[in-house]
C-alpha cells in the first residue's frame, strides 16, 4: 500500500484555499525540486519482512533497467534475504575504528562518486559509529536525497519520533533510536509490510527473526509478547492510514475545496512548552493530534520570568526541544512575555486563528495552586471559543527534581553585597524612623517602610527583597508595640491582623516590583539585540564590497550572541571557498574546513550542536541568497569552546544568527563579486 504527500494547508471559511497554505506547498515543491525520491518500507516490528520486500522490489526495478546499488543491507543471517542480494552490486562500507573495534558504515562519498539510479539503505533508524559524518543513518539518507538520488529504506513504527513515548508505555522499553516524522511525512511512497502477530511469533520460534536461541528467548519474554505485537501493528496501520488522509487533504487543497468526505480542513494547533521535562511529551502529543486533525501546528515558548535564570542544562534542554519540534514538522515560536504568560499565549493564538491549544499541567502542591492558579487554568478561563486540551504530569516527583536543575539560583541572591546593601537601606530607614518617632504616626511608618521596600525590591532579587521585608516587619513591630521599658509584645488580635496585613501587602509589593524588574531586564536585553541588528544592517547598507560586508558581520554578530569569534568564507568566481574574515582554530583546521565545505555544498547548518559533525568547534550557517547555491558560509564559535557546557547557544541566539546570515547574504548579493 502506498500513500502520497501530506498537506499542511487549511482553507478559509469562504471555501477558497488558504493563501498561506498554498504558499507553503509552493515553497515545499520548490524545495523538493531536484530531490531524490524516498520509498519507505514500513512495518510494525522486526521480522515482518521489510528488508525482504525492499530487495524483491529492487530486483524488479533492476529488471526494468534501473541502476540499483546496495548501500547497506542487514540480512541478520536470514538465507531467504541473502538470496535476494544476488545480482545486485554493492558498494564497500566505510571502515571506522572505535575503542579498538572496526565498525562498518554507509560510505556517502562512494555513493556520490558512483551516483546510482537507486540506492538501498537498510535500517533507517540506525546510529552511526562515532567519527561518521552524521550521527544517524537518516541524516545520511537525507543528504543522499538532496543530492538527487532515489533511496529505498526500511523503518519500524516504534522508531518514529512522535510515537516513542506511546511505544514506551506499551512495551516498557524506551526506543532511543528514532527518526523524525518529517522524513516519514515527506516520503514519496510508503509501502506497508504487515503480517499477523501469530504468524510473526511463529517466525520468531522458527528462527527466521533472530538466529540465536538466547535472542529468541529474550525477545519472546519482552518485546515480542502478543499484546505488544497487536498494539504495535495497530500503531503502524493507523500511521499508514493517516498518510492516506494526508493524501486526501492534499488533493482537496490542490482542487480548492474545503472538505473531503465531510471533514473540515480548518484546524490550527498550538502547544505551550517550556524548559521542563513534560514539554517533550507535549510536543509528541501535539504531533499526533495534528495528524488526527490534519492541522498545521506550532510549539510556542514564552520568554518571561525564570527564563533569565535558565541553567546551562535548561538552555540545552530548550535547544533540544526546538530540534524535536523541527524533526516532527512543527514550527517553533518564541514570544516575549508579559507578566502573565497565559495572556501572551492567548493573544498569539487569536492572532494566528488557532482552534486548539495543548498545555501541560504538572501536579503541584495545593497551597501553590491556591496562591497562583496554574497556567492551564488561566488559559481555560480566558480561552473563549478556543478548545483547550490539558495533559497532566503523573510523574511529578522525579520530574520536579529534574526540572529544578534546569534553573540557576539568581546569582545576585547569593551575593553578600546584595544583602549588605539591603541591610544598609534598612539601617538608615530605622535610624530615621527612630529619630522622628514622636512626630510620626504608625501609618506614616508603614508608608516609609513600604516605599523603601519597593526601592529595594525593584533593584534586588526576590530573596533579598523577602529578607528586607522580614527585617522591615520586625522594625515596624518594634516601633509600634515595644516601649522603652519592655520587650516587643503583641498584645491582641488587632495587633496580629495589623502585622499580617502589612506582611502580605509587602509580598504584593515584592511581586509587582519583581515583575517590573523582569520586564526591564527583558527590555534592556532585547533593546541591545535590536540596536546591534540595526547597526549591523546600517553598516551592511553602507558596505560596497564583500570584504566590507564580512567585516561588518565580524564587528556586530559576536556581540549579539556572545560568541568567541567569527569567520566568513565566500565563494570566488570559480566556486571555491575563500576565507574573508576570521580564521579557523589552528589545531582543528582540517576538520573545521570539511564541516564548512559540507555546509556550503549542502546548504544546511552544520557543526557544533547540529546533526552533521556535531563535534566541530564552530557552528556554520550557509549564506543563502536567492540563487540555489549559497554565497558562502558564516561560522560562529561558542564563547568558551565546544567542550564546555556554558558554550550552548540559546534558541534566541540561533534565531538571531539566522537573521544575521540572511542579512549578510542579502548584502553580498547586492554588492556582487566586488572585493
Amino acid at each position: 500500500m502506498t500513500q502520497g504527500d501530506s498537506s499542511e494547508g487549511a482553507p478559509e471559511d469562504d471555501g477558497r484555499p488558504d493563501p498561506e497554505a498554498l504558499l507553503e506547498r509552493i515553497a515545499a515543491a520548490d524545495k523538493k525540486a531536484g530531490r531524490g525520491k524516498l520509498t519507505l518500507f514500513f512495518g510494525s516490528n522486526a521480522g515482518v519482512g521489510k528488508t525482504y520486500a525492499m530487495l524483491k522490489t529492487a530486483q524488479e526495478r533492476k529488471a526494468e533497467g534501473v541502476d540499483v546499488v546496495v548501500g547497506v543491507i542487514e540480512t541478520h543471517g536470514r538465507p531467504e534475504t541473502a538470496r535476494l542480494l544476488e545480482g545486485l552490486p554493492s558498494l564497500p562500507p566505510k571502515s571506522l575504528m572505535y575503542r579498538g573495534l572496526r565498525l562498518r558504515e554507509l560510505d556517502l562519498d562512494a555513493i556520490f562518486q558512483r551516483r546510482p539510479g537507486l540506492i538501498l539503505v537498510d535500517e533507517l533508524a540506525h546510529t552511526n559509529a562515532p567519527g561518521s559524518r552524521h550521527p544517524k543513518r537518516w541524516n545520511d539518507v537525507d543528504e543522499i536525497l538532496r543530492a538527487g538520488l532515489d533511496v529505498y529504506t526500511t523503518l519500524n513504527v516504534q522508531h518514529l519520533e512522535s510515537l516513542s513515548d506511546v511505544v514506551a508505555s506499551i512495551t516498557g522499553v524506551w526506543v532511543r533510536e528514532t527518526v523524525p516524522d518529517v522524513l516519514f511525512d515527506e516520503a514519496d511512497d510508503i509501502v506497508l509490510v504487515d503480517i499477523n502477530p501469530d504468524e510473526l511469533l511463529n517466525r520468531l520460534r522458527e528462527g527466521k527473526v533472530y538466529l540465536s536461541p538466547e535472542a529468541r528467548r529474550r525477545a519472546a519474554e519482552n518485546f515480542f509478547s502478543k499484546s505488544n505485537l497487536i498494539a504495535l501493528r495497530e500503531l503502524a496501520l493507523r500511521r499508514a492510514a493517516e498518510r492516506v488522509d494526508a493524501q486526501r487533504d492534499a488533493y482537496a487543497l490542490d482542487q480548492g475545496v474545503t472538505t473531503v468526505g465531510g471533514g473540515a480542513l480548518r484546524e490550527r494547533l498550538m502547544v505551550c512548552i517550556g524548559a521542563d521535562p513534560l514539554s517533550s511529551r507535549l510536543v509528541r502529543i501535539a504531533k499526533r493530534m495534528a495528524l488526527a486533525f490534519h492541522a498545521p501546528w506550532s510549539a510556542v515558548y514564552v520568554q518571561a520570568g525564570r527564563y533569565d535564570h535558565l541553567s546551562e542544562e535548561g538552555k540545552k534542554s530548550l535547544q533540544l526541544l526546538s530540534r524535536l519540534v523541527q524533526r516532527l514538522g512543527g514550527n517553533m515560536v518564541i514570544l516575549q512575555g508579559e507578566d502573565d504568560p497565559a495572556t501572551t499565549l492567548l493573544n498569539y493564538a487569536r492572532a494566528q486563528n488557532v482552534t486548539r491549544i495543548l498545555v501541560g499541567q504538572p501536579v503541584e502542591a495545593r497551597w501553590r495552586m491556591l496562591l497562583r492558579p496554574p497556567l492551564a487554568e488561566r488559559i481555560i478561563r480566558d480561552s473563549g471559543e478556543i478548545d483547550v486540551h490539558v495533559v497532566t504530569d503523573s510523574t511529578h516527583k522525579p520530574e520536579a527534581a529534574s526540572s529544578a536543575r534546569l534553573y540557576n539560583a539568581d546569582p545576585e541572591a547569593s551575593s553578600p553585597q546584595a544583602y549588605l546593601k539591603a541591610l544598609g537601606v534598612l539601617g538608615l530607614t530605622t535610624l530615621g524612623l527612630v529619630a522622628f518617632d514622636r512626630a510620626l504616626a504608625p501609618v506614616d511608618e508603614v508608608c516609609v517602610l513600604g516605599a523603601t521596600l519597593a526601592f529595594v525590591a525593584v533593584r534586588s532579587p526576590t530573596l533579598v527583597s523577602l529578607a528586607y521585608l522580614i527585617g522591615a516587619t520586625v522594625v515596624f513591630a518594634g516601633l509600634t508595640y515595644a516601649s522603652a521599658t519592655s520587650a516587643l509584645v503583641v498584645r491582641n488580635l488587632h495587633d496580629v491582623v495589623t502585622l499580617g496585613v502589612w506582611f502580605f501587602a509587602g509580598l504584593g509589593v515584592i511581586g509587582g516590583t519583581q515583575a517590573l524588574r523582569r520586564q526591564v531586564l527583558h527590555t534592556r536585553r532585547h533593546h541591545r539585540t535590536t540596536h546591534a541588528l540595526y547597526m549591523f544592517a546600517r553598516d551592511l547598507n553602507a558596505a560596497a564590497t564583500r570584504t566590507a560586508c564580512s567585516e561588518a558581520a565580524a564587528r556586530h554578530v559576536p556581540e549579539m550572541v556572545q560568541a568567541r569569534s567569527l569567520t566568513v568564507w565566500l565563494a570566488d568566481a570559480s566556486g571555491l571557498l575563500r576565507s574573508v574574515v576570521g580564521a579557523l582554530p589552528t589545531d582543528q583546521t582540517v576538520r573545521e574546513t570539511s564541516v564548512l565545505t559540507w555546509c556550503f555544498y549542502n546548504g544546511k547548518p552544520a557543526g557544533f550542536r547540529t546533526s552533521t559533525m556535531p563535534g566541530a568547534s564552530g557552528f556554520y550557517l550557509p549564506l543563502q541568497g536567492t540563487a540555489p547555491q549559497p554565497l558562502g558560509v558564516l561560522g560562529v564559535f561558542p564563547p568558551t569552546g565546544a567542550g564546555s557546557e556554558s558554550s550552548v547557544f540559546s534558541v534566541d541566539d540561533m534565531l538571531t544568527l539566522d537573521a544575521c546570515a540572511w542579512l549578510l547574504a542579502s548584502a553580498l548579493e547586492r554588492v556582487g563579486r566586488g572585493e
